[in-house]
Parts: C-alpha cells; sequence; structure tokens
C-alpha cells in the first residue's frame, strides 16, 4: 500500500461495510466527510509506523482487498481487513492475512477485532486464534451516574501514564510513549485520566463510542465509564466487542440502562497481558 491508494481503499472498505449492513437487515447510513478525512488520516498515520503491514489486493487497477497489520515491540495486531463484496470467497482475505502474518512473524502475541460476518471468524480461528465473542452496548444512559471524582482531562504529560496502565493490562504499550493514543487524540477524540494511588487508568471517546479504554482495577474502570456516559449526554452510545471478561464494563452498562446484544469479537493468541479491564480500540487494538 502506498499513499496513492488511500482513497480506494477507503472506497473500498465503505462498500464492504454497506453490504454487510444490508445482510444483517440495516439500511446503510450516508458516511459524514469528516469520517472519511479522519479514515484517511488514520491510514496515512498507520503507513507512517508500518509500511510493512499495510497491505492492498488489486484486480487490474482496482482495489479489491487491504489489510493493515501493526507491531508494538512483541505484540502483532490487525485492526483492519477488508475484502470488497464481490470479490469475497475466493481466498483474497486468506492471502492477505497470510501477507499481514508474515508482517509479524516473530511477534509472540497477537489480537484481532472481528465484525460478526462468520467468514471473517472462522479465517481467524482457522490462523490459531482464540475466540472471545463480544456484545455491543447500545442506547441512551437513561440512568446517568453520578459524575466520579477524581477524573480529570488528560495532556501530553498522561502519556506515560497511558503508557504503565497498558503495559500491565495489554502486556505492551500503544506506540512509543503512547504515540498511537496521542494522534488519537489528536484527531478528535476527548481524552481522560484517573491516577489515584493504585487505581490508575484512562479512556478516549468521540461522542457516544468509547474508543478505548484502560485500567488498573475494576474500580478505577467503572469510574472512567461512567466519566463517559456523564460527558456523553444524550448522544447514542455505541461501544463494540465487550467480551465476558468486561463483567464490569456489562453491570456498569445496565445500571445506566443500556442494551446490550451480540456484536463483534476479539481474538487473541500468545503472551498478552490479562486484557483487563479493557475496552479494545478498534483502530488499534
Amino acid at each position: 500500500m502506498t499513499t496513492d491508494d488511500v482513497a480506494g481503499v477507503d472506497e473500498q472498505k465503505m462498500a464492504t461495510f454497506e453490504a454487510q449492513d444490508r445482510e444483517e437487515g440495516r439500511e446503510p447510513e450516508p458516511v459524514p466527510d469528516e469520517v472519511g478525512d479522519r479514515n484517511a488520516a488514520r491510514l496515512r498515520h498507520q503507513l507512517g509506523t508500518d509500511p510493512g503491514g499495510c497491505l492492498v489486493a488489486v484486480e487490474g487497477e482496482r482495489i479489491v482487498g487491504h489489510a493493515v497489520a501493526l507491531l508494538r515491540e512483541h505484540l502483532w495486531c490487525l485492526p483492519m481487513l477488508h475484502v470488497h463484496p464481490e470479490s469475497q470467497s475466493g481466498g483474497i482475505g486468506r492471502r492477505l492475512l497470510d501477507a499481514a502474518l508474515a508482517y509479524g512473524k516473530d511477534a509472540e502475541a497477537g489480537i484481532i477485532m472481528a465484525s460478526s460476518d462468520p467468514r471473517a471468524i472462522r479465517l481467524y480461528t482457522t490462523s490459531g486464534f482464540v475466540l472471545h465473542p463480544g456484545m455491543e452496548v447500545s442506547g441512551r444512559v437513561r440512568r446517568p451516574p453520578p459524575a466520579p471524582a477524581d477524573i480529570r482531562d488528560g495532556d501530553d504529560d498522561d502519556f506515560g501514564l497511558t503508557a504503565e496502565v497498558d503495559r500491565q493490562v495489554r502486556g505492551v504499550p500503544h506506540g512509543a510513549d503512547g504515540s498511537d493514543l496521542r494522534f488519537i487524540r489528536d484527531l478528535g477524540s476527548r481524552f481522560a485520566v484517573l491516577d489515584r494511588g493504585g487505581d490508575r487508568g484512562y479512556v478516549l471517546w468521540r461522542d457516544g463510542r468509547v474508543v478505548i479504554l484502560a485500567a488498573t482495577t475494576d474500580a478505577a474502570a467503572c469510574e472512567l465509564l461512567r466519566h463517559f456516559f456523564v460527558a456523553a449526554g444524550d448522544d447514542d452510545i455505541d461501544i463494540w466487542a465487550v467480551t465476558g471478561a468486561q463483567q464490569w464494563a456489562i453491570l456498569t452498562a445496565y445500571d445506566a440502562g443500556l442494551v446490550l446484544k451480540p456484536g463483534g469479537a476479539l481474538l487473541t493468541r500468545g503472551r498478552l497481558g490479562p486484557m483487563a479491564p479493557y475496552l479494545a480500540s478498534g483502530l488499534y487494538l
């Protein structure tokens, strides 16, 4: 993949999402220009950090699939693998995954966030990854929690804290000195931290969507999630791939009057941290 492919990759990805919406009985919604701009900025950033993990499949001059794999120390991550609906079930996804895995051939651990597409789940589970089915949290906060104390807006000095929390929870930080999280923040996500003795953690969110949340204790994670619920106000909530390991999040969501239904999955292999309490980022896992 090169920067010249960014527009074609985004077009192919949107076609894939629209087809999946229709398969699941939803009418696709128009994508605002600002979302496309953020997608393009993120892809350019990933091309800068992991050029060898950014891959495209081409038929003629047309992009029909792409994958983005990231390496962070000993951890391999796959935030994106999409195949155009007209080119699915022909082996392109398998070849893209094989090439992405080759980029991380020496990695000791791996993590993937998947949609509910059964073809994707089969691809990953037959490639040595353990499936952790997830739930989607949605709706509007009907029972707002009290605003938690001790949580404050994060700043540049707090990316050292995020790296320490990530190493405890995930095993590996999100880039050197939290560079991936800094990029997410700079792209427009809000950023809050808790640093109170053994209760430490952070959350990044945009509108009603948690981008990522990690903490050292369940109590800290609950406070950060409640802080997000208060900040979200009347926004529609969307938290994806909440696995059974995150009971703290499930119960906190129910307390706020939100709805849970099956949605997404995490797949892992190798030497990871406990991955809890943790709500993974679909962008950087």
